[in-house]
């Protein structure tokens, strides 16, 4: 379902995951003990789409604040 409404196929959204997993590793050296490094850099745009997640998703359509 996810693929479809971005408009990609399956393949083509894995790939997509896959390199973003691997981006984010890279932030944290690959050790889960740095994890407050994404904390720091994601947790509001987070916590923005768990309090109000239609117009957060709204928002990342859009581009805005992504």
């Amino acid at each position: 379902m996810a693929s479809k409404s971005a408009g990609m196929s399956d393949e083509a959204l894995a790939a997509r995951t896959k390199l973003a997993v691997e981006t984010l590793a890279a932030l944290i050296t690959n050790d889960c003990v740095n994890f407050s490094v994404l904390i720091a850099k994601y947790g509001d745009a987070c916590r923005l789409l768990l309090e109000n997640p239609k117009e957060r998703t709204q928002e990342i359509r859009e581009g805005v604040n992504p």
